[in-house]
């Protein structure tokens, strides 16, 4: 239980390091796509999010 809630965590901050890189790209190449980056973060947290409530309301 506690192993795989570290291994949710880590997958969690490589993602989010991931998207920090790419938005560091994506500010030097065209500041306006910025809400649009926005938008594809929270879709992903959503997905994360659902996922684990779907993944933990399974085991019960």
């Amino acid at each position: 239980m506690v192993i795989r809630f570290i291994r949710v965590i880590s997958v969690f901050f490589v993602l989010y390091f991931v998207s920090a890189w790419v938005l560091h790209i994506i500010v030097e190449n065209a500041p306006d796509a910025l809400p649009l980056f926005f938008v594809g973060l929270l879709v992903l947290l959503v997905i994360v999010v659902g996922f684990l409530i779907n993944h933990y309301r399974r085991r019960q």
